[in-house]
């Protein structure tokens, strides 16, 4: 068996060396079919945050099945879950919907049988760009109007007493006595926010509907008083019991969770007593995490800065956006559109760590880093190092070489040492597209600017040092400019603002080597020697 050295080999071992249950003197037996549950709500945004559970679930699959087992992987739609507020783009009409479960909304494009098909299908459309294993699917509407859950609810409302005990030994306030772990979907209106539970009797909830006030919208009530049997499919539970109650029904093994639900009074370990101490199915192994923020703040399709999977594949490999979940998962990550390039390299430089073309002297780190590249790895790693341009210098090219300009092309990139594969071009395709939208654009000054003659003497013989250098077929460029500097006693970062002046009109630019050999030799060369 592997070295347990990555977080989610750590986990799988805990699954498969576990004895008892977490709170009952109780045996523990393994699944034959061990499962990872993800899961996500469809009342908001199903942005790249929501791929967190997806990606990070799957890295425990891999890990099980790496182990010797036969695992399950699935992914359960929430949708019961009520529209809590109208999003973007969606009319103003949908406040009507509002406490409706988002299966039972028309879809406002009109592509889908519902809202939440419509946005159930752009989500996972994706799964396999971003996964090596899909999720089997199951939606939580479905599962409970096939009866798929009636005997937990069963289970759970004849334990009903038992279960408002445990649940008062978690909250300052106890529960009323006519409290029911149970929503239904009114009969009159088809909302769930606005029924209120007042009765079991006879095997049948009572309830009426009256208005229920979310954060910033209001769901109204329609005044209906009715009664429904709890095993029919016309309503759900609450989650307090219905997360249990889904471990219970899938053989959930290890699932993840935000890092919130880590303190002991949270709904995961609530759960975890409901499964063990009410439906007797010992509480799974929790896989926390943190959340995903951009500039600072969560993801929010009222401020506009949402980022969804199709945008992030537009401009960057799936694999970066798996490390960037996957490298530390209790660490909080803050992303901005910036950071793609930092995140690329930092996947390029793993790269060359797991094939061993670099080599760290903390033996422990370099093993960590190679299981860290196997798990990032939408598929198996391939035997073999496939050279390719950096992302880094191909957001350069892309932005002063014609793509579609193959001999140009093939004549950069021999002068850099990569190969004009395609993966190659794949990389400058991407670059392109991020550089065209997130950066500073890089436009080449057509005339010498006028700053070029106050330039003193020392900085111009290094300059015409630097167009020698430009003929030179081997080495880093941008070395070659470090000891250029170096040998006319200058500061570098003064020679390379002097290039950057001569080529962009300003005091800063990209790295200076891959920039200068993207552009035409000659051009280069004569401008650095300022002639006009």
């Amino acid at each position: 068996m592997m070295e347990d050295i990555f977080w989610a080999d750590k986990i799988a071992s805990e699954v498969i060396k576990r004895e008892k249950y977490t709170y009952l003197n109780k045996k523990y037996a393994l699944p034959d079919r061990p499962t990872i549950k993800t899961s996500s709500s469809l009342s908001g945004v199903l942005h790249i945050g929501r791929l967190t559970d997806i990606i990070r679930g799957e890295a425990v699959y891999r890990a099980l099945k790496d182990k010797g087992l036969s695992p399950r992987f699935i992914y359960v739609a929430e949708d019961m879950d009520p529209l809590r507020k109208v999003p973007k783009g969606v009319p103003s009409s949908y406040r009507e919907y509002i406490g409706m479960p988002v299966t039972d909304i028309p879809d406002p494009w009109g592509c889908h049988k519902s809202y939440a098909e419509h946005h159930i299908a752009e989500f996972v459309d994706v799964f396999p760009d971003f996964v090596e294993e899909v999720p089997e699917r199951f939606s939580m509407r479905e599962e409970y109007k096939k009866g798929s859950f009636d005997e937990a609810v069963h289970i759970i409302l004849s334990k009903l007493d038992s279960l408002r005990e445990l649940l008062n030994g978690f909250r300052r306030q106890k529960l009323p006595d006519n409290w029911l772990p149970y929503q239904v979907v009114c009969e009159n209106c088809g909302k769930i926010m606005t029924t209120v539970p007042i009765a079991l009797e006879g095997g049948r909830v009572h309830y009426v509907c009256q208005d229920y006030s979310f954060k910033s919208e209001k769901a109204e009530g329609c005044g209906y008083e009715g009664e429904v049997k709890p095993e029919g499919g016309n309503g759900k539970l609450v989650w307090k019991s219905e997360w249990a109650a889904q471990w219970r029904r899938w053989d959930v093994v290890a699932e993840g969770a935000g890092k919130e639900y880590i303190v002991p009074n949270s709904a995961f370990f609530v759960n975890a007593h409901i499964s063990e101490e009410i439906l007797d199915f010992p509480s799974p192994t929790p896989i926390f995490y943190e959340y995903i923020t951009i500039g600072g703040g969560k993801m929010s399709a009222s401020l506009g800065n949402v980022v969804y999977p199709k945008d992030w594949l537009e401009v960057a490999p799936a694999e970066a956006l798996r490390l960037l979940f996957l490298k530390r998962i209790t660490k909080s990550r803050d992303f901005k559109w910036e950071d793609v390039p930092r995140i690329v390299d930092e996947l390029e430089r793993i790269e060359r760590i797991y094939y061993g073309l670099e080599n760290l002297e903390d033996k422990k780190e370099e093993k960590h880093l190679k299981r860290l590249y196997e798990l990032v790895q939408i598929r198996r790693p391939p035997d073999t190092y496939t050279l390719r341009i950096p992302y880094t210098t191909a957001v350069i090219v892309s932005q002063v070489v014609d793509l579609n300009d193959e001999k140009r092309l093939k004549t950069v990139f021999d002068k850099m040492g990569y190969p004009l594969n395609a993966d190659s071009l794949h990389i400058l395709r991407l670059a392109g597209r991020w550089a065209s939208k997130y950066s500073k654009r890089l436009v080449v000054l057509e005339e010498m600017p006028s700053e070029a003659g106050s330039l003193r003497e020392e900085l111009r013989s290094a300059l015409r040092d630097v167009a020698k250098s430009v003929d030179e077929e081997t080495g880093d460029l941008t070395k070659r400019i470090f000891a250029i500097a170096k040998s006319h006693n200058i500061k570098p970062q003064e020679l390379f603002r002097a290039i950057y002046l001569l080529f962009l009109g300003r005091e800063d630019g990209p790295r200076a080597g891959p920039f200068l050999l993207s552009l035409d030799k000659d051009f280069v060369k004569k401008r650095l020697k300022l002639e006009s």
